[in-house]
């Protein structure tokens, strides 16, 4: 690929560029989206009936083990959403742990709604709203507005989404509070169905979230439209890696980037690591073109972070006192994992190996390990795939020796 850049290692504004060019961390936007063609149309699909004033037919939901980038897909939602002029709201599930302070996200503490809430005159407002607006919004205490907000939210959502259409997004949402998620999902489900609205929710969270919602709402999860987020074809992190230092004007030697994507394992997070200790090496080393010698010197700052980011995994698991199984569901994929394993074979291997005692343990250990992303399925799919194959290795490799469960 051509570039406009020509390499100067002695710029200091470059050598800035190129050390800032990749992101590794919870939800850094990396340089390049590739390989989510298919998330970023059903994005386009999800906002093509809110610019034309539309309800769309169903919520969007984001899922997948950590790392995977689904933060990233969010923020492309919100950006795309925001240049075709459509309001966006971005709910944390930490902020909003009651009724009341999602009324007020929504509402009133938004500017732009509390100045819109102020103007509304009586009309079809006050048929629906009961005499809401008989005296000014503006007028109202805090509580008055936290109290009416709340018994009124559906409608006035209404009357805002008829005014500018919104998008909803909620990160994390595996950890949303179960009443509040009911009361948010209902109200989506009100304002597209009932209203009509041009209203769209898109939620994202770890393989957690099917069980969560379905805590909440029976059909929301089959309802929506399900997004599976996991690793990128070979291709695609190729690209991901190649047309970035590309772009910065840097030569590409291609086995020595195969090396680095061999590496990666397609895993998002891992793709970024490699990129800033390329360019970190490429800076150290005062060369231009990524070969096996800066891939080399590269490595042990990837192994490095994997490490941690491996221990952090690791520790989650033995909290829940899941390494023997972990190790056992390890030693399966170790194998074949050519088309996925299905669940009776993964249960079977916590029976044999001793890792469960009894088949519903095998169950329950199964379950706490997909919530973990440690095993996951695409949606639509009945049979399980690692989240990250190497962290196997490494629960396995740390797991050698120490006794088996009596």
């Amino acid at each position: 690929m051509a570039s406009d850049t020509n390499p100067d290692l002695n710029n200091p504004d470059y050598v800035d560029a190129l050390l800032d060019l990749f992101n590794p961390g919870s939800g850094g936007d990396p340089p390049l989206l590739a390989g989510r063609k298919s998330a970023i149309r059903s994005i386009e699909g999800g906002l093509r009936p809110l610019k034309r004033g539309n309800a769309p037919g169903r919520d969007i939901v984001l899922t997948g083990p950590r790392g995977n980038g689904k933060t990233v897909l969010l923020r492309e939602f919100e950006q795309r959403a925001q240049a075709l002029g459509i309001d966006v709201i971005v709910l944390n599930p930490t902020k909003i742990r009651n009724e009341a302070t999602l009324a007020q996200r929504l509402l009133w503490d938004n500017p732009d709604a509390a100045r819109l809430l102020a103007r509304v005159k009586p009309g079809r407002a006050a048929v629906d709203l009961g005499g809401l607006f008989k005296v000014e919004w503006t007028s109202l205490s805090e509580e008055e507005r936290r109290s009416r907000s709340l018994h009124h939210l559906e409608a006035l959502l209404a009357i805002r989404c008829r005014n500018n259409a919104l998008l909803v997004t909620l990160d994390e949402a595996h950890t949303l509070d179960t009443l509040v998620g009911q009361r948010l999902l209902n109200l989506s489900q009100e304002l597209r169905s009932a209203e009509k609205a041009p209203f769209l929710l898109v939620l994202a969270g770890t393989p957690a979230l099917h069980e969560h919602l379905n805590s909440m709402s029976a059909t929301f999860w089959d309802r929506g439209e399900v997004l599976g987020i996991g690793l990128l074809s070979r291709d695609a992190a190729r690209q991901a890696l190649a047309v970035p230092l590309q772009d910065k004007g840097v030569g590409l030697d291609d086995e020595a980037l195969s090396r680095a994507v061999e590496d990666s394992q397609c895993y998002p997070y891992f793709i970024q690591l490699w990129g800033k200790a390329l360019c970190e090496s490429l800076v150290d080393a005062g060369a231009a073109h990524v070969n096996d010698a800066v891939v080399e010197a590269a490595k042990p700052s990837v192994e490095q972070s994997r490490k941690r980011y491996y221990a952090g995994r690791y520790e989650e698991m033995q909290n829940q006192s899941l390494l023997p199984a972990a190790a056992s569901i390890g030693r399966v994929f170790d194998g074949s994992v050519a088309g996925g394993v299905g669940t009776e074979t993964l249960e079977q291997a916590l029976l044999d190996s001793g890792a469960a005692l009894a088949a519903d343990a095998a169950k329950e250990q199964l379950n706490q390990l997909a919530k973990l992303g440690y095993i996951w399925r695409m949606p639509g799919s009945v049979k399980w795939e690692p989240g990250i194959p190497s962290l196997m290795t490494y629960v396995r490799n740390e797991q050698q020796g120490q006794p088996r469960p009596c």
